[in-house]
């Protein structure tokens, strides 16, 4: 909720910034997180649809009046990832709480795609 201008939808399920709790074991089924940022052809906003173990829902609008220059008609990229430091003994509230010793242990981002 730190990005100026972001229009939180009313009675959304999910809001940007919220702690999703850490999976409980390694081997346990990672919690999936659907992202889906759709250019509003009516109204030219960017709409943002999110949805946690399930299809995405409208969570919230960037309005067109934000943007100026090309990025007011469409996007030249999409980037996607992070980056956390903490101690060990302290996981932070970003993925799984768990080092990358296997495919199941960390968090991970997949199945990006972009339709043009």
């Amino acid at each position: 909720m730190e990005c100026p201008g972001f229009w939180p939808e009313k009675g959304a399920a999910i809001a940007p910034g919220q702690v999703i709790d850490h999976v409980l074991e390694p081997k346990a089924t990672k919690p999936k997180l659907n992202l889906k940022i759709i250019k509003d052809g009516t109204s030219g906003d960017w709409l943002i649809h999110v949805g946690l173990n399930r299809e995405p829902a409208l969570i919230g609008r960037f309005p067109r009046s934000l943007f100026t220059g090309g990025f007011s008609d469409k996007a030249n990229r999409v980037l996607f990832g992070g980056v956390v430091t903490a101690p060990i003994t302290n996981p932070p509230p970003m993925g799984s709480g768990y080092l990358p010793t296997s495919e199941n242990s960390a968090a991970s981002i997949s199945n990006i795609q972009l339709i043009d």
